[in-house]
């Protein structure tokens, strides 16, 4: 794919450089109406064709080759992050000041977390109440004396 870059800029330039070309060809032969004319045909041409081409490349023989068509699911196995569901209710302590993000100490096990909006100082207790992907929100456990 790297080497594919550079020629596409190119391709690119070289194509903005022939509309301009005919573009200005036709205002200098025909005049300033077929001139605008002209212009935008090749706009709407272009936007046309842009649309189909990207229509069909996921079904062309290099879009084959770029395209992943395998689904990565955690049934077959995958999983990009570790699955943080468990620690739903479980209580740990801040080890840095959440502002509103931080890192706590949860089952002996230093987490990023973040709380529902509020800051909490370093050293005070959590409770994990929810987990949204990657994402453990805490929220403080008021101490009782």
């Amino acid at each position: 794919m790297q080497v594919l870059d550079p020629i596409s800029g190119m391709i690119a330039l070289a194509g903005l450089i022939a509309f301009v070309a005919s573009v200005g060809l036709v205002f200098k032969l025909y005049g300033v109406t077929w001139g605008f004319a002209i212009a935008a045909a090749e706009l709407v041409a272009a936007t046309i064709l842009i649309f189909i081409a990207l229509k069909r490349f996921p079904q062309s023989r290099v879009g084959n080759l770029l395209i992943l068509r395998r689904s990565l699911d955690k049934e077959d196995g995958f999983s990009g992050t570790k699955n943080a569901e468990e620690y739903i209710g479980a209580e740990g302590e801040t080890v840095t000041h959440l502002r509103p993000a931080g890192i706590a100490r949860i089952d002996s096990q230093r987490m990023d977390v973040v709380t529902e909006g509020d800051f909490i100082d370093k050293g005070k207790k959590v409770k994990v109440v929810t987990v949204e992907g990657n994402r453990i929100v805490v929220r403080e456990i008021e101490v009782t004396v």
